[in-house]
């Protein structure tokens, strides 16, 4: 038997493979056409984008892209394209695979809108039910554990958002006055909506990360972010709170959080009480049936939604959906709120591929006139599965911002967006770039910064704060005080404050200087040194600021409530970092010097003597912990801002009693949780409940002593009827509880549910105690006392949203 060989040269080699190349260009040539197009809205001729474009019968498909653009190829022996988008009728259409010229398709609105369905009472009192509905929601609610994503294996995904910030309906006369001549740049290039409405982008908040996600064992996903930046703003932390304004909705959840309120999902199991549900549509996709679930609140006013979501049927899974509240919902300021999503089915549960955000409104919410827009787009590719997770991930407690995730400059994203900028948010920034050379700009800003902080500027210096210049109080009198402040323009890495106080009665003069120093580090984590020393009048248990007692409203507030205060030398410095997003330890030792006053406190031993003032030694450390932590920066000072999430707080103090008492040391523990919780259809309720305990000598200046209001606003900190000092403990408890009905009983009022007033119930329970022994060791004065036998209650009925900014308690 012969064996042929064949030898090959490198030059035969060579022609070989070329001659192979060609032959797969020319069958992949024949395998596959590829078209192209655009789809747009067939009443307003505007491009639309991510609508889905798949060739039927096969896995092959694309979405458009912002200007509703797409590019797909086709395989052999198919020419026909199935198109989809949330709110438009489907079509098939069959293109010819040969021609080169680009399809412009026309889409045409789905005749089926977000309005609600009249379910009329036949007169037997029966309600009609869409018994097909009911089952359908029935199979969603029971499926959500295995459609929700949480089951989906390990995977990772490139996730791109789009917020944008815009003036809807603006009019000419507006646009073209006198003062905005010189911003003229920022209404160059109006864009359009989708109604066909003209706004004008007037900021762009963008944000790219990674996203990773552990599998069933975690609950919570967690992300790389590599850029976030808010166009004309320089301080990141305002960014996060927008961006966490409008976070993306989990629509498995049975509690969806809109404009700061509480929606019952239309997918809850309590459902069924607020919503009617009906099956508008039921569409064949490929294997399966689609069924058009439409979904509207029962009452015009109740806070709920209304919209429909395509349920697959094999797998009960949402594969879209859209929504907004009902038209008449007790919402304030907006006129429109639409979210739509798409989702994927990735075989072990849907993950969401699109979502975009639309809202709008204005003060009198009014339709039509010039109101404030905005859209949030955001959009996923690159979905890889079981793929290995970064080590500083696995082993970081929540997201990872990179060093530079705030610094690089917007052409890092020109390669990575998965949403194109239109030509109206691309002049965004650049009109931000020509806006800082404007010098009028400067004076918008320093007024912007006079509003927001209260301060005014002066290049790298702040002064002020205007309702802290002058106060009154029994010891000094009226006082007059001026504080300085370095910003950002100085540095971002040192923070100094300082403030002097002159007291017209006792003819003194007061101070405090601050140092506070930002440690960079390299997972953008907060870490701060504070060293103060401050020679100041402070009261006992009340809360510093615009609501303590050294602001402008205790010249009209009664004399009676500013009765006590006393003089405080302290030495104090304080480490505060970051373990990860959510979870903070505070150190802190101080030295602090308490002086008595004949027209403020005086300290009055059990012999009768009287004592000119006594010190204290205090070191101790402090716990916060907050999965949803969220928090605005200035001055180098983070205020931490409410979270539906639960706070946790514990802190122990081991402090020294110097010239009082026996001298022994003393340990101080306090503890509290706060959680807001959403109730479906009755609202939310927040409750707080808090607990301390003091071990060993104390006197009762340095007890835990109850805060009381102080002017006729609302202190949310304290109590409400009590007086300063009234309560002082070494060992309580306490909880308050208030619940916010949003509207469910005058909703159902007639006429009076126009007027979108809410309803709110509150109370606060204090039960405490304080030890003989720490009662001698410096006289309680004539007007405090414990609530030890009995707890001080108070229980109040509130109606808020009164002219939609204000409230009114009666306790």
């Amino acid at each position: 038997m012969k064996v042929m060989k064949m030898q090959i040269t490198k030059a035969s080699g060579l022609k070989a493979a070329w001659l192979l190349l060609l032959q797969c260009m020319v069958l992949l040539g024949w395998a596959q056409q590829t078209v192209s197009g655009t789809i747009i809205d067939a009443a307003t001729q505007q491009p639309l984008d991510y609508a889905g474009i798949s060739v039927q019968g096969t896995n092959v498909g694309t979405v458009t892209d912002s200007l509703g653009y797409f590019a797909l190829a086709i395989p052999a022996g198919f020419n026909t394209l199935n198109i989809s988008i949330i709110g438009y009728d489907r079509q098939l259409i069959k293109v010819d695979v040969n021609s080169k010229a680009p399809l412009k398709i026309s889409m045409k609105p789905s005749n089926i809108e977000l309005k609600e369905v009249v379910v009329k009472t036949p007169k037997r009192g029966k309600r009609v039910i869409d018994t097909t509905a009911m089952y359908v929601l029935a199979r969603v609610i029971e499926h959500k554990q295995m459609n929700n994503g949480k089951a989906i294996p390990q995977y990772s995904l490139k996730e791109h958002t789009k917020l944008t910030a815009s003036l809807l309906n603006a009019p000419e006369k507006f646009t073209s006055a006198k003062i905005f001549r010189p911003y003229s740049f920022f209404f160059s290039m109006p864009d359009t909506t989708a109604k066909g409405e003209k706004h004008i982008p007037l900021g762009i908040l963008e944000e790219y990360n990674e996203t990773y996600h552990f599998g069933a064992a975690t609950s919570k996903d967690k992300k790389l972010i590599y850029y976030r930046h808010l166009s004309g703003f320089k301080n990141p932390t305002i960014g996060n709170f927008l961006y966490d304004q409008f976070a993306t909705i989990d629509i498995y959840q049975n509690i969806y959080d809109i404009a700061n309120l509480s929606f019952t999902s239309p997918f809850s199991p309590q459902g069924r009480i607020q919503y009617s549900y009906h099956i508008l549509d039921t569409v064949y996709d490929g294997d399966n049936v689609l069924y058009k679930l439409n979904f509207v609140g029962r009452n015009k006013e109740d806070v709920a939604l209304k919209g429909f979501a395509m349920i697959d049927s094999a797998t009960w899974g949402i594969s879209s959906i859209e929504f907004k509240p009902n038209e008449k919902a007790n919402i304030n300021f907006l006129t429109d709120y639409t979210v739509q999503q798409q989702y994927e089915n990735t075989g072990k549960g849907w993950l969401m591929q699109y979502e975009k955000l639309s809202a709008e409104g204005n003060l009198l919410e009014q339709k039509g006139k010039m109101a404030f827009y905005v859209t949030k787009v955001t959009a996923r590719n690159e979905v890889e599965y079981n793929n290995r997770i970064p080590e500083k991930l696995l082993a970081a407690g929540t997201d990872i911002v990179v060093d530079s995730a705030y610094r690089r400059h917007r052409r890092f994203l020109d390669t990575l967006r998965i949403t194109p900028l239109t030509a109206s948010e691309e002049n965004v920034y650049h009109s931000f770039d020509t806006a800082y050379k404007v010098k009028s700009f400067k004076t918008l800003q320093w007024l912007a910064n006079l509003v927001t902080s209260g301060t005014f500027r002066a290049g790298p210096i702040d002064f002020g704060r205007v309702y802290n210049v002058v106060s009154r109080n029994a010891v000094e009198g009226y006082r007059v005080r001026m504080g300085v402040y370095t910003n950002e323009k100085m540095s971002r890495i040192v923070y100094l404050y300082g403030h002097a106080a002159y007291g017209f009665s006792d003819k003194k003069w007061k101070y405090e200087v601050d140092a506070r120093i930002n440690i960079p580090n390299r997972r953008s984590r907060w870490s701060q040194i504070w060293v103060q020393h401050k020679n100041d009048m402070i009261a006992l248990g009340q809360q510093p600021g615009l609501l303590g007692t050294d602001n402008i409203f205790s010249l009209i507030a009664p004399r009676s409530k500013y009765n006590k205060v006393l003089q405080n030398i302290s030495h104090n410095i304080q480490y505060q970092t970051d373990w990860f997003k959510g979870f903070s330890t505070t150190f802190r030792v101080s030295v602090d010097n308490y002086i008595a006053s004949s027209r403020g406190f005086e300290f009055i031993q059990q012999d009768g003597t009287h004592l000119r003032n006594f010190h204290t030694i205090e070191q101790g450390v402090a716990f916060r912990y907050s999965p949803g932590a969220r928090y605005v920066q200035r001055y180098g000072i983070r205020r931490f801002l409410s979270t539906p999430k639960p706070v946790i707080g514990l802190e122990y103090t081991y402090g020294l009693l110097k010239n009082l008492g026996d001298g022994k040391g003393y340990h101080k523990l306090q503890a509290n949780f706060e959680q807001q919780i959403f109730m479906p259809i009755i609202g939310y309720g927040k409750v707080i409940l808090s607990g301390g305990a003091i071990f060993g000598d104390v006197a009762y200046p340095l007890s835990f002593i109850s805060g009381a209001n102080l002017g006729f606003y609302r202190d949310d900190a304290s109590y409400q009827l009590t007086a300063p000092y009234e309560f002082a403990h070494d060992r309580f408890v306490s909880l308050w509880y208030e619940h916010h009905f949003q509207g469910l009983l005058f909703n159902h009022i007639p006429y009076v549910s126009k007027l979108k007033l809410r309803e709110f119930i509150s109370t606060k329970i204090l039960w405490g105690d304080m030890d003989a022994k720490n009662k001698s060791i410096l006289l309680l004065p004539g007007e405090m006392h414990t609530a030890a036998k009995m707890p001080y209650v108070e229980v109040g009925f509130g109606i808020e949203n009164i002219l939609k900014i204000a409230q009114v308690i009666f306790v």
